[in-house]
């Protein structure tokens, strides 16, 4: 152990020091212990109860710093100035290196990294230096001079016996490790995972040996083979990537296959889909390629005979029209018929570019009026109109936009019908191209209204367009639907009069547009959407003797309802602890005109029956009150239809 007995210049502390090495066994940590005693010039000990230290150590001249330690929290308190600090347990402030190990700073046959960026190369017998300063509470003291470390204690000088140079014993083989009666010759030593051993080496026994040239290919040199390919478009050659050829048109060749026949590269086209092609060739303009109804495609002309419909039926009659009959086209069978020509004769057939016009008692030729043609088209997409249009607007497709013209004159009409009756589900946008609407502004006019017509009549550029005529067009539903003339006015249908609602206020109701007083007949009534809370809506029948305005079906004798909430009503009676109805769910109605009874089901399951039905004829009905939500759907037809009719039972249509 050595001695030393420093003196600090600045603050005139005497330390005496005492530094060794703490002997370690080989599991021992690698560490050194630095031991010594701080008294102040005067002799008071310092005993601050949280002194700091940090070490550094050093080439021999002190110039690079191989290692930085800072130890805290040393109790010193009652100490009399004694400490005994472990250094290499503390914290390592260089190298980063996480595997560096104090030991490591010891080592003289390896380059040393500086702290300052340059590096140490040691010398074999360098000592270091260890450098230190302490916190005494009130600030750093430094420790001068540095101690000389001459010796290394044994756990380092272990710490590097175990090592040559920078190599571990992991770096090495054990000579008894090795085959004892050593390799032949041409053989090597090889490691299998747990043993070496000796074996041949490839090349030497069973490699290649030699290279020997075919066709388009040389081998030069003799130790190192330098193998050769002739690249050409002469046979023995092979192609390279960049060969010109490589984008010609090769033909294929070999037989062909699928719906071809033949050999490539002509083969013959002998089927389509698997059907035959027949082999005799088209021999007159016009011809096609048809079908002949059993095995095969022949050369044809097509006939009248060969329209067909969607659903495959002829287009045409199967027979002639005639005298005073001509084709007619319906497009809602999409086939043409013979109808009669109902014109009364005409004397005279009139000068060229006349048109029949009656004139109260004949048809007589005379010019066509002036400014009263009439041009109709059905638009399905964006459109651009022209003075006098008459435009079918078919948004059944989805909606679309009509722009009026920019320029008009005075007067000029455009009119537009909801032909397809869906405007309620796709809306017509109409742009007025600039020009004001009814003197407001110039913007688009949305068009939502089921069955809407209007007519368009452009003014002058302070008024613009102006609507001169708006009105409806209705379609018959095909099956029963709600009678908007069969109803209290502050219900509202749509859906092609298949949906009803209200405008709200008491108890309002509603009938259908078809009857029934015998048979067994079912309908459904779907809750399209209904009121939170306490919805107030029912369905059922009534008869023409119930009343509709103020009134609910179970109001009287004359009708038969079922409340949304869950219950009858019949005769202003209520009777409940039945399911109630959510929006979505379906209520089935089935009315045996022979039983007498009046059968519910909900989303199909049975949910009990009235025992009597109105006298005379019955009508689909429902009412809704106090709401502006609920949604009540009629679904008659066997199409229409959700559950479908219980047995026995006939779809209403």
């Amino acid at each position: 152990m050595k001695n030393f007995l420093l003196r600090s210049r600045t603050l005139g502390v005497f330390v005496f020091l005492f530094f060794g090495a703490l002997p370690v066994a080989v599991a021992s940590p690698l560490s050194l212990t630095y031991q010594g005693r701080i008294l102040t010039s005067d002799g008071v000990p310092l005993e601050h109860n949280n002194v700091k230290f940090l070490f550094e150590i050093a080439n021999p001249t002190g110039t690079c710093v191989i290692y930085r330690e800072l130890v805290e929290g040393i109790n010193m308190a009652n100490s009399l100035g004694v400490f005994d600090v472990p250094i290499g347990l503390g914290g390592r402030q260089y190298p980063a290196d996480p595997l560096y190990k104090l030991s490591d700073a010891f080592v003289n046959s390896v380059i040393h990294s500086c702290a300052g960026g340059a590096t140490y190369t040691a010398l074999d017998g360098d000592v270091r230096v260890l450098k230190v300063q302490f916190y005494d509470g009130t600030a750093w003291r430094q420790i001068s001079p540095s101690n000389v470390i001459r010796s290394v204690p044994f756990s380092l000088t272990a710490h590097s016996a175990s090592k040559l140079g920078s190599l571990g014993p992991n770096d090495f083989v054990q000579k008894n490790n090795v085959p004892a009666a050593g390799c032949l010759a041409g053989q090597v030593i090889t490691f299998d995972g747990s043993n070496f051993s000796c074996v041949m080496d490839a090349a030497g026994a069973g490699g290649i040996s030699d290279v020997q040239a075919g066709t388009g290919i040389s081998v030069s040199g003799t130790t190192i083979k330098t193998v050769s390919v002739a690249f050409g478009s002469s046979a023995g050659t092979v192609a390279q990537g960049n060969d010109l050829r490589f984008s010609d048109a090769r033909a294929p060749a070999g037989a062909a296959g699928g719906d071809l026949s033949g050999n490539y590269p002509h083969p013959l086209v002998s089927k389509i889909q698997t059907t035959p092609v027949s082999a005799t060739a088209p021999s007159s303009a016009g011809q096609v390629l048809r079908f002949d109804g059993g095995t095969q495609y022949v050369p044809s002309f097509l006939n009248v005979a060969d329209l067909r419909t969607a659903t495959a039926a002829a287009q045409f009659p199967a027979v002639s029209c005639t005298a005073a009959q001509t084709l007619s086209y319906s497009s809602v069978t999409d086939q043409f018929s013979c109808v009669n020509i109902s014109l009364s004769a005409v004397v005279s057939p009139g000068a060229s570019g006349q048109v029949l016009t009656s004139n109260g008692t004949a048809w007589v030729s005379q010019a066509p009026p002036a400014g009263n043609t009439v041009s109709w088209v059905e638009k399905t997409s964006n459109y651009t109109a022209s003075g006098g249009d008459h435009i079918f607007a078919n948004t059944s497709g989805g909606p679309f936009t009509i722009t009026l013209p920019a320029n008009p004159s005075a007067n000029d009409v455009v009119r537009i019908v909801d032909n397809s009756q869906s405007f309620n589900l796709n809306a017509l946008t109409i742009n007025p191209n600039g020009n004001r609407f009814s003197g407001g502004a110039a913007k688009d006019w949305i068009q939502s209204e089921q069955g809407r017509s209007l007519t368009l009549t452009y003014q002058n550029p302070t008024y613009g367009w102006v609507v001169t005529q708006i009105d409806s067009v209705t379609v018959p539903p095909l099956y029963t639907s709600w009678n908007p003339l069969d109803k209290a006015s502050a219900l509202v249908l749509s859906n092609s009069f298949r949906d009803v609602t209200s405008t709200g206020g008491s108890w309002n109701s509603v009938r259908g547009n078809s009857s029934k007083a015998s048979g067994k007949w079912y309908f459904e009534c779907k809750v399209v959407q209904v009121k939170s809370g306490t919805p107030e809506a029912m369905v059922g029948v009534a008869s023409s003797a119930a009343t509709l305005a103020g009134a609910y079906i179970g109001s009287s004798v004359a009708g038969r309802g079922y409340q949304v909430q869950g219950g009858f009503t019949y005769g202003a009676t209520y009777t409940g602890s039945k399911p109630a109805l959510t929006a979505g769910d379906v209520m089935g109605i089935a009315a045996d005109f022979a039983a007498g009874t009046l059968s519910y089901y909900k989303n199909g399951v049975y949910q009990g029956q009235f025992s009597s039905l109105p006298a005379g004829d019955v009508f689909p009905a429902a009412s809704i009150a106090n709401d502006t939500v609920t949604k009540i759907q009629l679904l008659t037809g066997a199409s229409q239809l959700v559950y479908g009719p219980p047995a026995g039972f006939t779809a209403w249509d």
